[in-house]
């Protein structure tokens, strides 16, 4: 028992240092790129990113948790011809949809430039299209390291491919840069594709290394062992008749191909939901800034700044919040019996998730400025615009997006645990309407324009939610006391940021604004958790208990 608990903990803890050293490095990597490329280059660069995005969903969108759910099944069986088979059909899927998709861009590429305002993009559009077909690939050996329980594997795999970005996008955009944004643009573009080459390589080489060894494991655990498997269970006189065949434990190569696609095309459909919303909005927003009466060039410095600056800021909260909850959520399960189990889960998750959003949408309020200049202050410059403002702002108005986007993130796992996949696809599909609709009327109008993008995502990421929960609350009877989810914590969140206004009022001169804004907001950690504990809002008993009910 201590191993299999030690095992999950290892791998769970594995997962999330990946994940955030992933989102650290690709929040880092734009520091130097808008330097090289400048705010309007980097706004180019961000348009590409969705449609390309998109394309990979459509391609490859639910290929990682098909195959993590049946080779983990499969190797549960010892089953390894079966695991080979699984993997095999997956690649197969992969290479044929990503290698139409691909074909797809690169034709419509030249209409989509045209409408983003830029006909120069179909050039990246190019160079993005065999990103597509490797990175579909990449997503099946991904899907297949996980469930194998390989999760170093899995993890370096996307560390591999953050790393290699930064380094071969950066060199690329630099050397072509004399040629022009365009060129700039299109050689960050190459090293995107680069990078997800050699990680597909190392992914290849760590199959191949570990394939002997997965053998001869399983050759001495099946030693002096007779394996039977369940072919299928016919009912008769109320009585259950097992009939064994062990010929029949093995898939063939089309049962395994039918298998994972059917499986994977539900779980794509619900993965396609934001990166349409985000490719949509790589199409509208330019043309409507320019239609707002906005220049071309500012349009692209402020789709830049709110793609390529505050998303990637407040993408690094997010990954840390969504993680807290899913070591919780796995623990759901249905049945009139498990009802009380897990409406007990489902409330310490979000109660968890919630108290960890807060926190940061308060530091992030509080020091929208300082974050914004101490990450990108550099490449920004005010030449057309106040850039650090616009920036600073922006990030303030989408820190509520971080409560908002986990807490929809959560209850869309909470649903998935109670088998109702299929309603947090329409809850965000009903949810993009209305976030299309606001943000065509908010962008045109010139006194609002770029913020506009952050009034409708939290119209869209709320509204979703409240979907979410209203149909939750339909199975699992559960309820929040206002005392405990609203005004405790707010009265820790006002009590942490009159201490760090204090703070920041007291030391200012002092200290350098770098050194002074992480000193405060370590400051303001400390505090809130205090507070946490003080109150009896986060229990670190229950957490770790919800690990080792998890384990086991």
């Amino acid at each position: 028992m201590e191993k299999i608990k030690s095992s999950f903990l290892f791998g769970t803890i594995i997962l999330l240092i990946s994940n955030l050293i992933t989102k650290v490095i690709g929040a880092i990597y734009r520091i130097p790129l808008l330097k090289i490329l400048g705010m309007e280059g980097l706004g180019q660069y961000q348009m590409i990113l969705p449609i390309f995005a998109l394309f990979l969903v459509l391609s490859s969108g639910g290929l990682v948790v098909t195959l993590s759910k049946f080779v983990s099944k499969a190797t549960e069986q010892k089953n390894l011809q079966n695991s080979k088979k699984i993997l095999y059909a997956g690649l197969t899927i992969a290479l044929f949809f990503s290698g139409i998709f691909s074909l797809i861009l690169i034709a419509i590429s030249p209409k989509i430039s045209s409408i983003q305002s830029s006909g120069g993009l179909y050039k990246s559009y190019f160079a993005i299209a065999p990103a597509i077909v490797i990175g579909s690939l990449l997503a099946v050996f991904r899907g297949y390291f996980l469930g194998k329980k390989k999760m170093i594997y899995a993890g370096s795999q996307q560390v591999i491919e953050a790393v290699c970005k930064l380094i071969f996008s950066l060199i690329l955009s630099y050397k072509l840069l004399k040629y022009g944004y365009s060129m700039a643009v299109l050689g960050a573009i190459i090293g995107i594709g680069l990078s997800e080459f050699v990680a597909l390589i190392f992914s290849i080489v760590i199959y191949q290394t570990t394939k002997k060894k997965d053998y001869f494991a399983l050759k001495r655990s099946l030693k002096n062992k007779k394996t039977v498997v369940i072919k299928k269970t016919y009912s008769f006189d109320n009585q259950n008749t097992k009939v064994y065949h062990s010929k029949n434990r093995y898939l063939s190569f089309g049962m395994a191909i039918k298998k994972v696609f059917s499986f994977s095309f539900f779980v794509m459909l619900q993965a396609c939901i934001l990166p349409l919303v985000n490719a949509i909005d790589s199409i509208v927003i330019v043309p409507l800034l320019i239609r707002a009466g906005i220049i071309k060039t500012v349009a692209y410095s402020l789709y830049g700044i709110e793609n390529g600056i505050v998303s990637s800021i407040v993408a690094l909260p997010t990954i840390i919040a969504s993680a807290v909850g899913s070591a919780v959520i796995p623990n759901i399960k249905t049945g009139n019996k498990n009802l009380e189990a897990t409406s007990k889960n489902i409330k310490n998750s979000f109660n968890i998730v919630w108290l960890t959003s807060i926190f940061f949408v308060v530091v992030f309020v509080f020091f929208s400025r300082e974050i914004t200049s101490f990450l990108y202050g550099s490449g920004l410059n005010n030449n057309i615009m106040d850039e650090l403002n616009i920036s600073s702002d922006l990030l303030r108005i989408n820190s509520f997006n971080i409560l908002y986007l986990n807490m929809l993130s959560l209850s869309t796992s909470v649903l998935q645990g109670l088998e109702k996949n299929k309603v947090p696809v329409l809850n965000l599909a009903i949810a993009g309407i209305l976030r299309l609709f606001l943000m065509i009327l908010l962008l045109s109008i010139d006194k609002i324009n770029i913020y506009g993008t952050a009034i409708a995502d939290m119209a869209f990421f709320s509204f979703a939610f409240m979907l979410n929960l209203r149909e939750i609350k339909k199975t699992v009877n559960f309820s929040f006391k206002i005392k405990n989810f609203l005004f405790l914590p707010a009265l820790c969140c006002l009590t942490m940021g009159g201490v760090m206004l204090l703070l920041k009022m007291g030391l200012s001169g002092l200290l350098g604004s770098k050194i002074l804004t992480m000193l405060i907001m370590a400051c303001g950690g400390i505090i809130y958790l205090v507070l946490l504990l003080a109150t009896k809002l986060l229990n670190f008993r229950e957490i770790f208990l919800s690990f080792k009910k998890r384990a086991k």
